[in-house]
């Protein structure tokens, strides 16, 4: 890819160079998708994803360079103003809105998605080593996860069949091996 293509930019959540956190301000054929310090992943992709097929297609207007810089500067001084996890996730939530507004983009509970991340965040703020050990609602079917049967910093056998099992099954030497050395930390 030419140099004059590659994208310049920090790890933040409204990147540089890039409208609507998609398309190459100076070249707008140009689009980037994910480029951002993400919260929100597959959904948000998608969301780009969809807002860039219907650049493509027509149905999406690229306005003028001085819409677009007044646009970025919105969202840019709206990111330098974020304290904090939960203001982060709900500037992020607002973008994936932004671009779903203007797309076909199958609506989902946003906001149930943002009570989810700031549990997860909260969960991970109270022990770093054990976040991992909560179960999660789905968003979108409502089912809760099942708390797993062996916490996860002990969790050494990561095959489908240790994953979906009920209970622990019993460690293979090479895992019963790991077990031991790692039993004095």
């Amino acid at each position: 890819m030419a140099e004059s293509l590659d994208l310049k930019t920090a790890n933040r959540l409204w990147p540089d160079m890039l409208h609507k956190g998609i398309f190459m301000q100076t070249n707008p054929k140009c689009m980037y998708i994910g480029m951002q310090d993400q919260w929100f992943t597959f959904n948000m992709f998608d969301a780009q994803a969809w807002y860039a097929r219907d650049y493509i297609l027509g149905k999406i207007a690229m306005p003028s360079a001085a819409d677009q810089e007044a646009e970025f500067n919105t969202w840019r001084e709206r990111e330098g103003t974020l304290e904090g996890d939960e203001e982060n996730i709900r500037f992020q939530a607002d973008y994936l809105q932004d671009l779903i507004n203007d797309t076909d983009y199958p609506m989902f509970d946003i906001e149930q998605v943002v009570q989810l991340f700031l549990e997860w965040e909260h969960n991970k703020h109270g022990d770093i080593m054990g976040f991992r050990n909560y179960p999660h609602r789905s968003a979108l079917t409502g089912t809760m996860a099942p708390v797993h049967h062996t916490p996860w910093l002990e969790a050494l056998d990561d095959s489908m069949d240790c994953y979906l099992a009920d209970k622990p099954i019993e460690d293979t030497a090479e895992i019963a091996s790991v077990k031991r050395s790692l039993s004095h930390l």
